[in-house]
């Protein structure tokens, strides 16, 4: 189940609290409409959201620049159970590092994009799959 943070707070977590005792998957997301590059801003929303006890968290973020979208994705070093989208023209690459990087998923689309630059699902598994392989070749060179 996917809850928006900017509902109302006496809904949303109403909604949190009857989901998580039922025993579904939450994931707490808040969409931004700009950002402009502060890190501790994301820092923060993340700290605040964890704190409600969702499974994930994700932050969809139009990064001003394709440098935002790497700072963006370094908050995947500091926090675990995030799902992070740069939702600019340049955030494709967010779509394809996120998983690398830790996310459980990310997000393509079969008939119509349901985000911005949101790739056909078979693109990004084919992507996906590609850095996998190429990941595997790496490790077995070394080994």
């Amino acid at each position: 189940m996917d809850i928006d943070y900017a509902e109302d707070e006496v809904y949303r977590d109403s909604l949190l609290g009857l989901a998580v005792r039922a025993g579904a998957d939450v994931i707490l997301s808040y969409h931004m409409d700009a950002w402009d590059g502060d890190l501790d801003v994301l820092r923060g929303l993340l700290g605040e959201m964890g704190a409600l006890g969702p499974l994930y968290t994700k932050l969809a973020v139009p990064c001003p620049t394709p440098f935002d979208t790497l700072q963006l994705m370094s908050l995947y070093a500091e926090y675990k159970r995030i799902i992070l989208l740069d939702t600019s023209a340049h955030g494709l690459a967010s779509r394809v590092l996120g998983p690398v990087l830790g996310a459980p998923f990310t997000y393509g689309y079969f008939d119509v994009p349901t985000g911005v630059n949101q790739p056909r699902a078979g693109d990004l598994v084919r992507l996906l799959d590609l850095y996998e392989a190429t990941e595997n070749q790496t490790i077995a060179s070394l080994g």
